[in-house]
């Protein structure tokens, strides 16, 4: 009898050190019940004496992309005529923010009118002020059928801006400078 009573008593003081334990995990949390009604002091209402656990709290929804910290077009001037005719190249930029100490630079090239054979490759190179840039697409530009574009993707660290934009042969000569 004695043992029955100190099992009794060791399982209500357990209980209650559960319920207690509960109570401070939920007040540090600043938790509420989050259906009222439903739990009296950390005990499920459905019998057992079954401690019962929180429900998680509801997601919230995402916040709304940040808006982009400067957009602007590209004039670009061709350097002469590409085998007996004057190309056209036309763009624009973006920067957005990235992360708190690096901003995302996207430049996107419009090559048009260009007197070269198919497949021949011209480079996008972006030159920045008041940074570091760090390129992580391809700058290539395909010509196929006297056209070509390009999305350069360019991380940026912040004071860092667009200086200007050139578009380069296989050797490096000049093709189109913009800003």
């Amino acid at each position: 009898m004695k043992l029955k009573s100190n099992l009794i008593a060791v399982i209500a003081l357990t209980v209650v050190c559960g319920v207690i334990a509960q109570q401070n995990i939920q007040a540090k949390q600043g938790a509420t019940d989050p259906i009222p009604g439903t739990s009296k002091g950390g005990l499920s209402t459905g019998g057992g004496g079954k401690s019962s656990s929180p429900a998680p709290a509801p997601a919230s929804a995402p916040a709304p992309a940040p808006a982009p910290i400067t957009v602007g077009p590209i004039t670009f001037t061709a350097a002469g005529p590409v085998n007996g005719s004057l190309p056209v190249c036309s763009g624009d930029f973006r920067i957005d923010p990235y992360y708190p100490t690096l901003l995302d630079m996207t430049v996107n090239v419009n090559i048009s009118s260009i007197n070269v054979p198919d497949g021949t490759v011209l480079y996008v190179n972006v030159v920045g002020t008041g940074g570091t840039l760090y390129p992580y697409t391809s700058n290539a530009i395909v010509i196929t059928g006297g056209a070509g574009i390009c999305s350069e993707k360019v991380f940026v660290t912040l004071g860092a801006g667009l200086a200007g934009v050139t578009v380069t042969d296989a050797s490096g000569a000049i093709v189109f400078a913009g800003k």
